[in-house]
């Protein structure tokens, strides 16, 4: 790939990567030379519901405007769920727990640090306990991305299906 090796979001040979949140499919998407222009995509994911409906279309443009152009960019694995961590039990005690795996790599890439986040919570919306690691844990500080993307999703009533 001729992309920078900094600042770039794709996979982690610098090609498209896997996304089950964007496309609900197996093919590649991006890479992006920058969190800017990756932000710009989603929301043209997005555009056929402004295309019908001018208050849509005006806020799809504020939400661009909103998402953070300068995250880290962190290598993450994307599929982050209950089935694909291994834990290993020796007690009854909290402390007695310890994640020993992650499974299933096939999402993994260079994407915004908050991404993961994001993840966490559409494979688990429903499990407060969750969410809530999720917030303290996965991505301190990126709630308002967390609220953006849930509007996002709101949106289409479901993720963007290309």
């Amino acid at each position: 790939s001729n992309l920078p090796r900094t600042g770039w979001l794709g996979s982690a040979l610098g090609n498209g990567t896997f996304d089950m949140l964007i496309n609900q499919r197996d093919d590649p998407i991006g890479p992006w030379p920058n969190e800017g222009t990756f932000n710009e995509w989603r929301i043209s994911l997005y555009k056929m519901f402004g295309d019908a409906h001018q208050p849509t279309a005006d806020r799809l443009v504020q939400i661009q405007h909103e998402y953070p152009v300068d995250s880290p960019i962190v290598y993450t694995h994307g599929d982050i769920s209950g089935v694909n961590v291994l834990v290993r039990v020796r007690g009854e005690g909290a402390d007695d727990v310890e994640i020993t795996a992650l499974l299933d790599w096939s999402q993994a890439g260079w994407r915004p640090l908050y991404w993961e986040g994001v993840k966490w919570w559409w494979m688990e919306p429903f499990w407060d306990e969750w969410f809530d690691f999720d917030k303290k844990h996965i991505y301190p500080g990126y709630e308002g991305v967390q609220a953006l993307e849930q509007e996002l999703l709101s949106t289409s009533g479901l993720p963007p299906c290309w």
